[in-house]
């Protein structure tokens, strides 16, 4: 259904409330965008902000791992033709390939990319070559990340005007418990040079947002700690990094 004031009206669940009301929209409603800009949501969750983005925007590309998210936003945003949705199975050993056509052909702009597994700088680079949008950031199949990580560092870059935005991350144990890593100082905005000294050997790309404009058609080689040689090449050609002092 398109309308889901029927669901809304029957559970009280904070998480059925949080994804379908239609009143997150609020939240970049005031913003004035650019209405040819082209952009790219990366956990576009179930579609509360990309049916905003469609209005606003002359294209959206809206990425999401989970096949029933995936399907919501599909529904939400049926009435837009500006989003593209692109899935990619890279080498699923159960029936992931399958479901990602099914949804293709149901879809047309739905997008699927078959690849064999392959290491991580390879998988990375595959990414990055069929990518056209103005931000760029890496998430591992390992990693969780916070729900409003890619808004907070969006919002963050585009305020400072900045190269990279950076977010503190946790790690997590086999027993579940959580070590939080504050590694940032007390500044919004930092240098390239600041960055090595306060976090040097925490150089992941999995915590940064980066303007395609500083990424351009750079790829990881397929070597040891590929994260650092990444960055240290980005590191000696921009001037400004953004910090979030929060964990992401």
């Amino acid at each position: 259904t398109d309308d889901f004031s029927t669901v809304l009206a029957n559970h009280n669940h904070w998480a059925v409330l949080y994804h379908l009301t239609s009143k997150r929209k609020n939240l970049l409603d005031w913003y004035d965008f650019d209405k040819d800009a082209d952009i790219l949501e990366i956990g576009a969750g179930c579609g509360a902000i990309t049916t905003l983005l469609c209005e606003k925007a002359k294209s959206v590309t809206a990425i999401e791992l989970s096949k029933r998210r995936a399907e919501i936003i599909a529904n939400r945003t049926k009435n837009y033709n500006n989003l593209e949705i692109i899935l990619v199975d890279d080498w699923s050993t159960d029936n992931s390939g399958k479901i990602c056509d099914e949804y293709a052909q149901k879809d047309k702009r739905i997008k699927v990319i078959h690849q064999e597994n392959a290491d991580l700088s390879a998988a990375r680079n595959s990414g990055l070559k069929i990518s056209t949008w103005e931000y760029i950031l890496y998430i591992d199949s390992d990693d969780y990340v916070d729900l409003s990580m890619y808004e907070k560092l969006y919002w963050l870059i585009e305020s400072t005007k900045a190269d990279i935005a950076i977010c503190n991350w946790r790690f997590q144990r086999k027993d579940w418990t959580r070590i939080e890593n504050t590694i940032f100082p007390n500044k919004k905005v930092i240098t390239p040079n600041e960055a090595l000294e306060y976090f040097h050997y925490h150089m992941y790309v999995w915590n940064k947002l980066y303007r395609r404009a500083v990424v351009k058609d750079l790829l990881f080689v397929e070597t040891f700690a590929q994260d650092v040689i990444y960055n240290f090449t980005i590191f000696k050609k921009i001037k400004k990094i953004a910090c979030l002092n929060e964990c992401m």
